[in-house]
Formats: structure tokens, C-alpha cells, sequence
């Protein structure tokens, strides 16, 4: 289908186009000294900006881009800016968000970052636009309540308040004009799962969060493919006529004004869909299971594969281990796609484990924490059960063992004896036990060797080591964790620069390492079945059993030496600034000291 209007750019150095209107963002908000005040309060044109001696350097980045920023999405919702000027708060870091709109304000977290160095600046047009979105619509529509979930398929809706979905794609899709493509736009899926016709109760369990975050894609893929279909100049005609129209709904509303019903314009978005989505990465990528289960751990018997988790509402910390009437051992078959075919789940067998389960002949074994009746202190102790029988034998030559693996029919355990650490087989073999290493956990290879993940006694930094049975050599490979080894190639577990576990690729011997996922939270414990990549994909709820698409691999390569180098250098930099015998260091509250003159200034000499 030819597209009427090619994808709108704003950035920095390129010009936002709207019918026969161009904004030039070039064109920088003249900053005026006597704007800054002691409460640290600066002025745009639309804005009043807050902020503080540690978001200097984003509320820098803020004055130069988002005036024209609100210019040019005013221009797309066609509307005018609110009389008094919208509040935004550039903060220190929180946990929980980036950022968040309240309908009378914008709250921009810099998390800790962006204090000295540019990765935060980075992320400031693109969080702005987002957040000014839900600014803007609240303002335009005169409602605030985006928490109600509206299927498009519906013709006509109460409408109580606006959809979510909706302002959380028009959200994606300025984020998106921002950054060039830089939003989340067409996440396999999320378009897979529109593909499939959602009803209300299906999407309001879907997600990581079940208040908005399948919105984001599931809303982007309806906004952009209307944009793309019937051009910039409808898509603003229908935002404006939902906004008059109170006994409107979204899909009526973009409807109305292609004369289309709203059932035919929800078949021409499928059909979109389904033209523009790479199938490959529906049936190779995306979650395999999320069910009421917490992924805890892959477990591989040959070419068995078994699943353990725990009910999603166990998710936390428990001093005697978990409850196991919460635990499922599950044993799965795989299609061609890397889909489950066939699950088998054991459920006469209920494995309160402490650390890792091996399992070797339809056998598992584990460890779990009891309460000694005699010295009423916490023991480590071992069994096996079969699987088939439920018949479980304790295991009195294992001391305190922790984690158990199956290297190619032989049992290993790691243990903690004392406060000293090592390896051992079923046995009592020692293979690596000098105390040298406080290890996490263990992995088994194809090549009869075994991954250890661990810090050097007195070191929190996880280091990940090779480690031969026969010889007990030790080798270095990479810093990092969870290790999943194929070939001569390491997968592992790294956060890098972003804070978010996501899973790499480096080859035993080499220096360059590749990343393989951009997830939101966290993955963890990747495996290869069958030339298939799966890992664990974190949520609010837990773990879920998740499969790399090979068109999904990002291939963004980088040299791990050079990355650290450029660390130590952005450390020093920053020790430089704000250590002990810095310039801008104030010894009386251990507070960095740059006054509102020296921003001037610095803004000034770029």
C-alpha cells in the first residue's frame, strides 16, 4: 500500500514537516541569565522548568529542545498550548520510572546519571516528547482518566474516559518522530498478539504491568498504521474530532473520518499488521509461555528439557526456601518453530530447592534448607527423587551442597562448607575447591567442561570461569553471569551500560562481544535447544520462558577492553568533578557545587 506521508522526523539539525508547514529545530531558545533564580527555576516560552544542581547538565539539554518540541506536536493535535505554562521537574534518580506525566505536570528522573557525562541528555527529547503527549491529549480531550481499556473492535463504547492503548501509541509514535525511529515501535510480540484479535479481559492481562505496558506497541501499531495509510492531515482530523465529540470512540472516531465503519477499519489495521510484520519473527520470536508461573530455572536431560518455576505470588525472598505446594516441575517437547508442542507436568512431585536442580535419567536432584531439631541452626541438605515414581532418597554423602548439574551423565554439586566454596562430584571428588572463588552458580557445556560463575573471595564483581574436570584447569572468560555455552561461543548475562540484564555473545579467546537482546527488565539463564535460543524475560510477575528470533539478534558488537577503558576514563572524570579535592566538591554536605552562572556560561561556550 503506498504510503501518503513518509514518517515525520524531529530532531535536533532536521526540520518537522506538517502540510505546508516546516519548523526548523535548529532554532534554540535563547537562555537569559537573570531567568535563574536561587529555587532554581527557568522559563521557556511554554515551560517552567524545575530543577537542581544535579540535573544541571538535562535541564541544559530540556532548554534547547522543548519549545520546538511543543510546537511541533501542537501542530500535529491541532490545538494551541495551554495559557499558563506547563510545570516539568528534571529530578534525581527513582527507581521505579524514568518519567511520568500527571496531567498537570511532567516529572523527568535522570537516575543517577547524566551528572558529567551525555547518556542521559540522549534520552531527554526522547522522554520529553512521550510525557508531553499525555500533556497535551489530557489537555485537548479535558480528561485524565487513561486507565480504561477500550477494544477497537468496539463500535460504540461509554466512553468514561480515554484508552490507554491509544495515548500510550500516540505517545510511541512522537517518541518516535523525536528520536528517528528510536521508540518502540512493532515489538514481534505485541503485533502477534494484536494479530489475534484481543478482547478486553485478554488485554488487561497482558504485560508486564497490566495498567499500560502491552499498550505501548499494541497502540503504536494502530496509530502509525493510520498514519502511513490515510496521512498526517487525517490522522490529526480524527484526534480532533474524538476531542469534540464526548459520545465518541477512538475507532469510531478514526472511522468517521475515512467514511469507513469501525469494523472495516480494525480488518484494513490487521491486514496492515500482517503485510508489514516479519513472520519469521512471530514464529521464532517472542514469549513461549507466560502462564501463572515464575520461570526459575532450564534444566536439560540429554535431549530432555524440563521447566521448574513457582507461582507468580511466591515471587520474594523466603528464609527457609520457598513453599513448595507453589513449585511446578514441567517437562516440554518443542515444534520446528521453537513453540511448546507437547508439557507434562509432575505434580505428585513438589521440589522445595535451594539453588539449582540437575537432572540425569528422569532423576532430579536438589538441595533444600532445613531447621536442625538439635543446634535449631539452618542445614543444607540433598536428595533425589524420581520423577516417574515420586520416590526420593536422601543423599547422606553430599555435604551442603547448592547448586547441581549434569555434565554429558555425571552429577556435580557446588558446595559451601564452612564459608569454604568448591566443586565436587556425587563422588566426593574434589575438583575446585581452594576457597579461592564465593561462586553463584555452575553450568555444564557439551564438551564435558563446566562454567562457573563467581567473584574472587573479598570481590563482588561476577567473573565467568571454565573449568575442566580431568585437568581441574581454571580459565578466565569474560566478566558476567549465567553462561550457556555452544561451540567455542559464550552466551552470558551483562548489563554493561544500561543497568538491564540482556544476554551477549563472545567467543572463548576473544575480546569482542555481541549483544543479542534489548529487553525492558531483565533476562537471565539463556540456553540453546535445538539451534534456538530461550532465555527468561523478566516481568512485574516474574520470569517467562521467552525465544530469540535469529532476525531479532541486534549484532551490535563492541570491544570489551575498550568499553572499560572508557569507563575508567568517564570515572575519573567524574572523581575529578566531584571527588574530595575537586573544584566543584563541597566538603560540608558532599554535594557537587556548579552555580547557575557557570551554567550560563558552560551552555553559552557550546
Amino acid at each position: 500500500m503506498k504510503k501518503i506521508l513518509v514518517f515525520l522526523l524531529i530532531i535536533l539539525g532536521t526540520n518537522f514537516s506538517y502540510g505546508n508547514n516546516t519548523i526548523n529545530t535548529n532554532k534554540r531558545t535563547p537562555i537569559k541569565p537573570q531567568s535563574f533564580s536561587r529555587k532554581k527555576i527557568y522559563e521557556t516560552k511554554y515551560f517552567r522548568l524545575y530543577y537542581n544542581e544535579n540535573s544541571i547538565d538535562a535541564t541544559k539539554k530540556l532548554i534547547s529542545v522543548a519549545d520546538n518540541i511543543a510546537e511541533a506536536e501542537i501542530k500535529f493535535f491541532k490545538m494551541e498550548m495551554p495559557k499558563k505554562k506547563i510545570k516539568v521537574y528534571i529530578e534525581d534518580g527513582r527507581d521505579d520510572t524514568n518519567a511520568y506525566s500527571t496531567g498537570h505536570g511532567i516529572h523527568l528522573y535522570i537516575n543517577n546519571i547524566g551528572i558529567v557525562t551525555s547518556e542521559f541528555r540522549d534520552w531527554i527529547p526522547f522522554l520529553f516528547s512521550h510525557e508531553l503527549t499525555h500533556e497535551l491529549l489530557s489537555y485537548k480531550i479535558k480528561e485524565t482518566g487513561f486507565n480504561k481499556y477500550i477494544p477497537l473492535s468496539d463500535e460504540i463504547v461509554n466512553r468514561a474516559a480515554v484508552p490507554r492503548w491509544w495515548t500510550e501509541g500516540m505517545a510511541v509514535l512522537m517518541e518516535s518522530m523525536i528520536t528517528q525511529g528510536g521508540g518502540r515501535t512493532f515489538d514481534p510480540q505485541f503485533t502477534a498478539i494484536a494479530i489475534r484479535d484481543l478482547n478486553e479481559d485478554d488485554f488487561r492481562g497482558l504485560g508486564p504491568n497490566p495498567s499500560y505496558n502491552r499498550a505501548y506497541e499494541y497502540g503504536n501499531s494502530f496509530v502509525k498504521f493510520y498514519l502511513d495509510t490515510f496521512g498526517a492531515e487525517k490522522s490529526s482530523e480524527a484526534i480532533d474530532y474524538y476531542a469534540h465529540h464526548k459520545n465518541s470512540n477512538i475507532g469510531a472516531a478514526y472511522a468517521h473520518v475515512v467514511n469507513l465503519t469501525g469494523d472495516e477499519l480494525y480488518e484494513k489495521w490487521q491486514t496492515y499488521l500482517k503485510g508489514n510484520i516479519d513472520e519469521s519473527k512471530i514464529l521464532e520470536g517472542g514469549i513461549v509461555m507466560d502462564n501463572d508461573y515464575s520461570l526459575l530455572q532450564i534444566i536439560r536431560d540429554k535431549e530432555d528439557i524440563y521447566l521448574y518455576s513457582i507461582k507468580k505470588d511466591e515471587i520474594k525472598s523466603k528464609l527457609l526456601g520457598i513453599d513448595i505446594k507453589k513449585t511446578s516441575l514441567m517437562k516440554i517437547t518443542l515444534d520446528n518453530y521453537g513453540n511448546i508442542r507437547t508439557k507434562k507436568e509432575f505434580k505428585d512431585v513438589k521440589i522445595n530447592t535451594f539453588g539449582q536442580i540437575a537432572i540425569l535419567d528422569g532423576v532430579a536432584y536438589y538441595s533444600t534448607l532445613r531447621k536442625s531439631s538439635i543446634r535449631g541452626t539452618l542445614d543444607l541438605i540433598s536428595y533425589k527423587i524420581d520423577l516417574e515414581d515420586n520416590e526420593k532418597t536422601f543423599l547422606k554423602d553430599v555435604k551442603r551442597a547448592t547448586n547441581f548439574i549434569n555434565v554429558n551423565g555425571t552429577i556435580y554439586y557446588s558446595f559451601n562448607d564452612k564459608g569454604t566454596q568448591g566443586i565436587s562430584s556425587l563422588d566426593n571428588k574434589t575438583i575446585l575447591g581452594s576457597g579461592k572463588y564465593e561462586i553463584k552458580n555452575i553450568t555444564p557445556t557439551h564438551d564435558g567442561k563446566i562454567l562457573v560463575t563467581a567473584h574472587l573471595t573479598g570481590n563482588m564483581g561476577l567473573k565467568i570461569y571454565e573449568l575442566d574436570p580431568k585437568t581441574k584447569d581454571v580459565q578466565y572468560i569474560v566478566d558476567g553471569s549465567s553462561p550457556y555455552k555452544v561451540g567455542d561461543s559464550i552466551y552470558y548475562i551483562n548489563n554493561y551500560n544500561d543497568n538491564i540484564n540482556n544476554i551477549y555473545k563472545i567467543k572463548i579467546g576473544d575480546n569482542t562481544a555481541t549483544k543479542l537482546t534489548n529487553v525492558r527488565y531483565d533476562a537471565t539463564s539463556p540456553i540453546d535447544i535445538n539451534g534456538k535460543l530461550f532465555y527468561g524475560n523478566f516481568s512485574k510477575n516474574g520470569y517467562r520462558l521467552t525465544r530469540l528470533g535469529k532476525t531479532e539478534q541486534l549484532k551490535d558488537s563492541f570491544s570489551i577492553e575498550k568499553l572499560n577503558k572508557e569507563k575508567e576514563k568517564r570515572y575519573n572524570n567524574n572523581l575529578k568533578l566531584y571527588g574530595e579535592y575537586g573544584k566543584y566538591y563541597n566538603p560540608n554536605n558532599n554535594q557537587p557545587i556548579i552555580t547557575s552562572n557557570e551554567l550560563i556560561n558552560n551552555n553559552n561556550k557550546e
